[in-house]
């Protein structure tokens, strides 16, 4: 193979303008957004499959968040 670099046949340039390359990050950028945003999706959609696979009484169980933990009614002194 020759070092010698080879003529262009239209006159199109070897390197790359300033638009090819901005064009190039650009969709860069968007390939990586995408690959976030269907990331995403993609483990909430695992969450929901998982959650649909639990059985009924799962469902009915009281919310275990701290909002809902009550104190008993009565409580007696030591």
């Amino acid at each position: 193979m020759s070092d010698k670099p080879t003529r262009p046949i239209f006159g199109e340039r070897r390197e790359p303008s300033l638009f090819q390359e901005g064009a190039m990050l650009m969709a860069k950028g968007a390939g990586y957004g995408a690959a976030v945003f269907f990331g995403a999706m993609a483990i909430i959609f695992i969450l929901i499959a998982i959650g649909a696979t639990l059985p009924p009484e799962s469902k009915e169980a009281p919310d275990p968040s701290f909002g809902a933990i009550e104190a008993p009614a009565e409580t007696r002194a030591a």
